[in-house]
């Protein structure tokens, strides 16, 4: 018998049919029970067999992020619809520089895909300083968005380097993710922004992806000339990304993976007669998209709100939109009298499709939210959400049948970008900790470099030898890594070595200046060393 109960000898077929009937949340905390635990939870094929038997699960999450103290850097409070559920977020993930929520910039949810979440926070800016950085680019918004991405079943989290350009609008931001690892186990994402020139046939994507772990900045089309876009939220369908304007249809970009230099993107426009001006009031609260039966839906309030349209877009290739129905939604208000007493008074507001059902919609009126079978003329069900502000902001979120991570590359290359902002911040311990971080997930010879530097500014002169040695065993040519490790032999008394990494680097860069100094210095201290023997 094992420390935890378990027989040393249970078979493993046996042990496998247990555990998959537990939640995905237990499973994840068993890998910790014992190695053997850990290989059959991380085997391919129990992940396969796990998803293939998990039933589909969805939430409503609120858009909203809460800010409270509490145990926990994040957690997601699971509420069966049409309840909703929120994102709440340690105060130390949002704090640096954060803009005062009087302004109405909560941290805000935007998105999800693949089981993870991708909110926004948005920080104060200084337009001038970062003139003074970047001379060629000016900009008087006193804020900027910063993205971070959760796992709500296994509590990972990264936050996204910052992007080179302001991102404008987070309702233009896609979010879109596939399985690159054994059994799926592992993310592979991409963020999107996409930003048309309105007039031209142009339009910029700004993307980043977890498989570089930078922005890039990609050309695109724009086929609606001078019609001014107006973003309407994004979602992802059949591993499309889909950009909404309620006022005239949807750009798709079909492979948002795809390397190609120049994005191709394609329009779907709305259904005949559906079309309006862009600045159309009340479209956000009379209309709504998103994908759902395997097919993209779109449905609107129509005659003041009295009736219900849906249309579907089946043939996503050769497809055209098909209008399922058109329901009285009187009839559905006085299913429910409690509906029926408040119809009088307030206008319903579409707020989003069931992700599984086409047949069932969920509306807002005043703070209760209703899911309705608009085939049926039924009320579903009903909920009165706590709320930070006064409107209702929700969309669904798919739960994962089993929860995936990120990648090793790309955690390393996150936490090495948040090594250089403390490096650059002169917090050179708190930069040795990232780039550790870094290391620890992914060793990299310009991790191992970076993380020599903090040291050199902190007088750890072994330590910095140590891993500019560490660097160099993983590329032989790189010049700040024999630099660094001169400068730290030289201190540490080393000087004919020190004097051989100077030279290696002038024979790399003969140009180096500082290095050329570096070696006149050491070659002074040599001869003065041979002088004094």
């Amino acid at each position: 018998m094992s420390a935890h109960g378990v027989p040393d000898l249970f078979p493993d077929l046996i042990l496998s049919e247990i555990l998959i009937r537990c939640p995905a949340k237990s499973i994840c905390r068993f890998k910790c029970v014992s190695k053997r635990w850990c290989s059959l939870i991380s085997n391919p094929r129990f992940v396969a067999s796990y998803a293939s038997r998990s039933a589909p699960s969805w939430v409503a999450v609120d858009r909203v992020v809460r800010v409270e103290k509490g145990p926990k850097e994040f957690f997601l409070s699971l509420r069966e619809t049409p309840d909703v559920s929120s994102l709440s977020v340690s105060p130390h993930l949002v704090e640096q520089d954060l803009v005062d929520f009087s302004s109405n910039q909560f941290p805000t949810a935007i998105s999800g895909s693949g089981g993870f979440l991708l909110f926004s926070v948005a920080r104060k800016r200084d337009p001038y300083s970062e003139k003074e950085k970047r001379p060629n680019f000016f900009s008087h918004e006193r804020s900027y968005d910063t993205l971070a991405l959760c796992n709500p079943i296994t509590h990972q989290l990264i936050e996204l380097p910052s992007s080179p350009n302001l991102l404008s609008s987070r309702a233009a931001i896609g979010f879109a993710t596939r399985a690159a690892g054994p059994g799926g186990s592992v993310l592979d994402f991409v963020v999107v922004e996409y930003a048309p020139v309105i007039g031209s046939a142009a339009a910029s994507l700004m993307i980043f992806s977890s498989e570089t772990g930078k922005w890039e900045d990609k050309s695109a089309n724009y086929m609606l000339g001078m019609h001014f876009w107006n973003p309407g939220g994004v979602f992802e369908f059949d591993g499309h990304l889909v950009w909404v304007d309620r006022s005239c249809g949807f750009i798709v970009w079909d492979d948002p993976f795809s390397r190609e230099k120049v994005a191709q993107l394609r329009f779907i426009r709305l259904p005949q007669g559906c079309s309006r001006r862009f600045d159309t009031p009340n479209l956000s609260d009379e209309r709504c998209a998103g994908a759902g039966d395997g097919c993209i839906l779109y449905m609107e309030l129509v005659e003041n709100g009295e009736f219900l349209r849906l249309w579907q877009w089946k043939d996503y290739d050769n497809g055209k939109w098909d209008l399922v129905h058109k329901s009285s939604l009187k009839d559905i208000w006085f299913d429910d009298i409690c509906f029926g007493r408040r119809l009088p008074k307030m206008t319903p507001q579409l707020l989003f499709n069931h992700p599984f059902d086409a047949n069932v919609a969920f509306f807002n009126v005043g703070d209760v939210i209703y899911s309705v079978n608009v085939v049926d003329k039924k009320v579903l069900g009903r909920a009165i959400p706590s709320r930070l502000t006064k409107d209702i902001w929700a969309f669904p979120f798919l739960l994962p049948s089993w929860p995936a991570s990120f990648s090793p590359v790309l955690l390393a290359s996150v936490a090495k970008d948040h090594g250089n902002k403390h490096f650059n911040d002169k917090s050179w311990n708190e930069a040795v900790t990232c780039y550790s971080q870094s290391i620890k997930h992914a060793p990299t010879a310009v991790a191992y470099a970076n993380r020599a530097a903090a040291h050199l500014k902190l007088s750890k002169y072994k330590q910095t030898e140590a891993d500019c040695t560490e660097a160099l065993k993983l590329d032989d040519k790189y010049l700040k890594a024999y630099a660094r490790r001169a400068i730290a032999r030289k201190e540490l008394g080393k000087l004919k070595e020190a004097e051989e990494d100077a030279k290696l680097c002038l024979k790399l860069n003969p140009n180096q200046s500082d290095i050329a100094s570096l070696h006149a210095e050491i070659t002074s201290s040599l001869e003065k060393a041979a002088l004094k023997g």
